[in-house]
């Protein structure tokens, strides 16, 4: 008896040392990241998923490696053809080389804040937009972005949204460069690259109508300002008589980039697997210690 009780232990303790390593980290090599790309002004990549891996081999999953991916997926050639980049000993890893173009006039921004460099770091869900400026002298492009990347309008029960368009104002003309976060009033939006009859307001609001089921890719332009496009991927549907997910999907709110999710690991089923042992382990023991109370009783 005491060997039985021996082994069902010792079944018991390796399926709790496997189940914390199921639900230890797991080492992460990859991660999603949606790539937004304008040249100039105008816009090429909206809201495009790519997957990104260690490609320089750093140990980190960075902007650059992010870019690399993009190149990868959307440029042709690949990243061979149209990305470089090289370390500076002040400034660190720098592009030089981004969508063919060597001029070394970009800007990247991360969740629309202003990157450093291109070794930021980068992880699932992250929002990467890249750039080509427009005014190569005085780099007096202005970033703009909307309140949400993308946006589920359910037709059946509206088919009116609300944006909110900032801008990020960066002055380079003194010692101490200067950076900006504002409203941005009398943008004109577009609507898949057409021009449309809206406008921002002062708060830089904006209601827009879409009528048809479909994808859209919502922007804007400025007279006054040489705007980085700002995007917003709108996807109108109707659900009647259709099964609804559970959350707000298709309610109209804000919700976040859709990204394909790495592969899961084994670990789930290697941890049932354990506990069903145990389990089993653990009712054989009862059994017998059961026949073993009765045989004492006889």
């Amino acid at each position: 008896m005491k060997k039985i009780i021996s082994l069902v232990a010792a079944v018991v303790l390796l399926c709790s040392a496997s189940t914390v390593g199921a639900f230890a980290a797991e080492p992460k090599n990859s991660a999603d990241v949606t790539v937004n790309f304008s040249n100039a002004g105008k816009l090429e990549l909206a809201q495009k998923s790519v997957q990104v891996t260690d490609t320089d081999k750093d140990g980190k999953l960075t902007i650059a490696d992010a870019l690399y991916a993009m190149h990868e997926a959307y440029y042709k050639g690949g990243a061979a053809a149209g990305f470089a980049t090289t370390v500076h000993e002040q400034y660190g890893l720098y592009v030089t080389k981004l969508w063919g173009d060597d001029s070394g006039s970009f800007g990247y921004y991360l969740n629309n804040k202003a990157a450093m460099n291109a070794a930021e770091p980068v992880t699932d869900g992250d929002s990467l937009t890249a750039f080509i400026y427009k005014d190569t002298e005085t780099w007096s492009d202005v970033y703009s972005y909307f309140n949400a990347n993308t946006y589920n309008l359910d037709l059946d029960k509206t088919n009116e949204f609300e944006l909110q368009l900032k801008c990020i104002r960066s002055d380079y003309s003194t010692d101490i460069p200067t950076i900006t976060e504002e409203v941005l009033p009398d943008a004109e939006i577009t609507i898949n690259g057409e021009e449309s009859a809206y406008k921002t307001d002062a708060n830089g609001k904006v209601k827009i109508k879409l009528t048809k089921q479909g994808s859209y890719v919502i922007s804007a332009t400025s007279k006054e300002l040489t705007l980085v496009p700002p995007v917003c991927v709108v996807t109108t549907s109707k659900t009647e008589n259709m099964p609804t997910t559970d959350g707000d999907e298709n309610t109209g709110n804000q919700t976040k980039t859709e990204v394909k999710k790495s592969p899961k690991t084994g670990y789930a089923g290697e941890t049932v697997v354990c506990l069903a042992a145990a389990t089993l382990s653990l009712g054989a023991m009862a059994v017998l210690l059961k026949g073993k109370n009765k045989f004492n009783e006889d």
